[in-house]
């Protein structure tokens, strides 16, 4: 299988080139005729459609271009333009009260009367209708309207085609991106996780040894940081030591300062603050000493 598709909203009982143009082609089924260009069969290229009964067969005119000819479930014989917008059949007449199951048109070429159309019906019956001039008969632009017209809607649908891939393509690439910038998204906010996660456990890290080397008060600890920088620098240079008596410090218990009220439990409870000053002002006091 080539190609198929599902357009018909009921069973396809007529498939049936057009005798005019050899790559038009009728089909009948369901409540709706269709004609579809064999170069063109993404897109039906004519439709109409019955609000009656159920369609049963279809057939083209042999004379003019432009009509066809559908039966339905009723008995009812329609004609239909396919030249003009709509849904209505430019003629239609019930000829018989069963299903008629057979339509085709019928020509004599030897004879004045020469146009007919012929059916059949579940009973068996096989009626010869002669057809009035005006379907039968074309006129002197019907080929080249019919066919101007095929040629408008063939470009119709190519454009609409056209114009629904660009769309698909463009939905799709926005897709891509969108997907695109949720996984940048998603690994910024990994990334950002793991950052705050390494963080927590340097501060717990600093925090565990700031525990374990900051027993005294911060100023005490300033201070004989002072006195042995100061120490260092005078030895250094060669002048005399100074003798200082190392201070006892005033409060050696964090809640025993927050008790005080002293203040000095804002200085004591950042550990990490606390390392940072002392590591600065190690920094200064060497970089005085050399100089």
């Amino acid at each position: 299988m080539q190609w198929y598709k599902i357009v018909h909203d009921g069973p396809v009982n007529t498939v049936t080139r057009s005798p005019h143009f050899s790559d038009l082609i009728l089909t009948v089924g369901g409540n709706l005729l269709i004609v579809w260009r064999e170069t063109e069969l993404t897109q039906p290229l004519i439709v109409k459609s019955s609000d009656q009964s159920s369609l049963t067969k279809g057939c083209w005119s042999l004379t003019r271009p432009s009509l066809v000819f559908s039966s339905l479930e009723d008995g009812t014989i329609q004609c239909w333009n396919l030249l003009t917008g709509g849904n209505s059949p430019v003629q239609q007449q019930n000829i018989s009260g069963h299903t008629i199951t057979c339509i085709t048109g019928y020509r004599k070429e030897d004879e004045e009367e020469k146009d007919f159309l012929s059916i059949a019906d579940t009973t068996g019956t096989i009626r010869l209708l002669k057809l009035p001039k005006h379907l039968y008969e074309a006129g002197s632009k019907e080929m080249e309207d019919t066919q101007e017209f095929t040629q408008r809607e063939t470009q119709r649908l190519k454009f609409v085609r056209e114009r629904a891939g660009g769309q698909a393509d463009q939905e799709q690439e926005a897709a891509a991106k969108g997907k695109n910038a949720k996984l940048t998204k998603q690994q910024q906010k990994q990334q950002q996780k793991e950052k705050a996660e390494a963080k927590m456990k340097e501060l717990q890290q600093q925090e565990d040894e700031g525990e374990l080397a900051i027993e005294e008060p911060l100023e005490v600890v300033l201070y004989r940081l002072y006195v042995e920088t100061e120490q260092d620098i005078l030895r250094k240079v060669g002048a005399k030591q100074r003798d200082r008596k190392q201070p006892k410090p005033l409060i050696t218990d964090r809640k025993q300062s927050m008790g005080m009220g002293l203040g000095m439990s804002k200085l004591v409870d950042s550990r990490r603050q606390s390392k940072a000053v002392i590591k600065s002002f190690a920094k200064v006091t060497t970089l005085a000493a050399t100089k």
